[in-house]
């Protein structure tokens, strides 16, 4: 049974428009997710937004014209749409490894995985893709050749990281990136750390990593952990937001924290080895660091 159109009614259809209009970008990229992902909780995400948006739109059509139909089919999709975020939820990595895995993803106190944002739902394998290609299309300096390379370079790593449970689990965290680069503050003294199995109470190098444009991609780390296994060398990743690694002050109170106190691991304060950054930016401005072995507990 339709609602009288009353003002209360014209209100809540207005309401929906208006919803229906501000969400029509994420509709169109939720299109070119389904189209684009490599994983099944990826095309599950996009297609369940895409179901929802229907319901939605049948929901407007029912407040405007009323009938049966609009409004039973606004419900059915609204209930469809509810069932495939649930799944994706219940597909998606928790967002934390066992205490003795020798990956951690670290937040400080009062912060934790937030699992349930669309970060957490889509794989960082479908989120790298999708913006590979769409890339070119907003930045003039990303051709689609180059693109396209960084595509295939990236998915290589992330095809071999689906076999390690432990950079499943840990989930993606290229949410903070996308909060910085919408001018949202971002600092929230994240990183991922990585040590190598060692003999107990044996003392390891550090290397600190500051990752490049975009955000903390996995895809790095799971480059470094070869090199940490082959040379016995833990790795700290902190994440900074979209990578702007020249807001000093902001960047040192991130830092600081990790060079001067215990982080994880059992570590003992001390210094970390020189940063290196990827993208060419200026990763150690500001920042005096010495080599020094540390416990790794």
């Amino acid at each position: 049974m339709a609602m009288q159109d009353g003002p209360v009614k014209q209100t809540i259809r207005g309401v929906v428009l208006f919803l229906l209009i501000l969400a029509m970008p994420a509709t169109l990229i939720a299109v070119f997710l389904l189209l684009d992902a490599e994983t099944r909780n990826g095309r599950m995400f996009a297609a369940s937004c895409l179901v929802l948006y229907a319901g939605t739109c049948g929901l407007y059509l029912w407040l405007k014209k009323g009938g049966r139909v609009a409004g039973r089919g606004a419900l059915a999709f609204s209930a469809v749409a509810l069932i495939g975020f649930t799944a994706c939820y219940a597909f998606s990595p928790s967002g934390v490894t066992s205490g003795g895995s020798k990956l951690q993803s670290v937040f400080p106190p009062g912060r934790h995985y937030a699992r349930w944002t669309p970060v957490g739902l889509v794989p960082e394998m479908d989120q790298m893709k999708l913006g590979a290609d769409l890339t070119p299309y907003s930045d003039a300096l990303m051709t689609r050749a180059k693109a396209e390379r960084m595509k295939a370079l990236f998915l290589t790593a992330y095809r071999e990281m689906q076999q390690d449970p432990e950079f499943v689990a840990v989930g993606s965290v290229m949410g903070h990136g996308y909060v910085d680069a919408f001018g949202f503050p971002f600092n929230d003294r994240h990183l991922f750390s990585y040590v190598p199995g060692h003999k107990p109470g044996q003392k390891l190098p550090v290397i600190l990593f500051l990752h490049g444009s975009c955000g903390n991609f996995k895809a790095y780390l799971w480059t470094w952990k070869r090199f940490a296994d082959d040379h016995q060398i833990a790795i700290v990743a902190p994440t900074f937001g979209f990578g702007n690694w020249t807001i000093l002050a902001e960047w040192r109170q991130l830092i600081g924290p990790i060079v001067t106190a215990p982080t994880t691991r059992g570590w003992t304060p001390g210094a970390l080895s020189s940063p290196a950054c990827p993208t060419g930016q200026s990763g150690s401005h500001g920042l005096s660091v010495r080599t020094q072995a540390v416990s790794a507990g």
